[in-house]
């Protein structure tokens, strides 16, 4: 299955995502609307659907990537995505 990144909704704006350091996944940034949050879900449900055993997105797993996000930036560990 080929995804074009372009297509999905929450990559359209660099501030309402944010690439994990040194993993290959990303993370919602307290910027990203409502709307950006649904295709994030979907998506990684997507990703996750190839596997029997993988969890599904909630929004609660959505608000806690947006907390680490969060702490990243106060401890200057990550830069805010203000583009």
């Amino acid at each position: 299955m080929l995804i074009d990144l372009e297509d999905v909704y929450f990559f359209k704006n660099k501030e309402w995502y944010w690439k994990i350091p040194g993993k290959s996944g990303y993370k919602l940034t307290d910027k990203a609307p409502e709307k950006a949050k649904e295709s994030y879900k979907a998506f990684y449900n997507m990703l996750f659907g190839l596997y029997d055993d993988a969890p599904e997105m909630t929004d609660e797993m959505v608000e806690a990537g947006i907390q680490e996000y969060k702490k990243l930036v106060a401890e200057g560990k990550l830069p805010p995505q203000d583009d």
